[in-house]
């Protein structure tokens, strides 16, 4: 985890604040709405493709993270964030930050 790392920020407050949902399968269940979803640039092929259709039924936006493992504290792969704000702080970090993110689904 870098320092300084806006997204690793915004992922701990949304984990403070209760406004993480973690695994694909709490993902696919959940009911509000989600603003973004991320996932880890180590899931599977399945994990992906299952998130990137989840995203797009949901017509949120996915990012695919370098970081998110060790800022979602442990074997964590998928994770949908439900703040709108935090959201948008951490697309916008992400869109500056091309070598360890990218947007998929904006």
């Amino acid at each position: 985890m870098r320092s300084g790392d806006k997204f690793v920020a915004m992922l701990g407050f949304a984990r403070r604040s209760g406004k993480i949902v973690c695994g694909i399968d709490t993902v696919k269940c959940v009911r509000k709405k989600l603003y973004v979803l991320a996932v880890g640039y180590s899931a599977s092929e399945n994990l992906y493709a299952a998130m990137k259709t989840e995203a797009e039924k949901r017509n949120t936006p996915l990012v695919l993270a370098s970081t998110l493992e060790s800022a979602a504290g442990g074997n964590i792969k998928a994770i949908g964030i439900a703040d709108a704000e935090m959201a948008r702080a951490m697309l916008e970090y992400a869109e500056t930050d091309p070598e360890n993110y990218k947007i998929i689904n904006r």
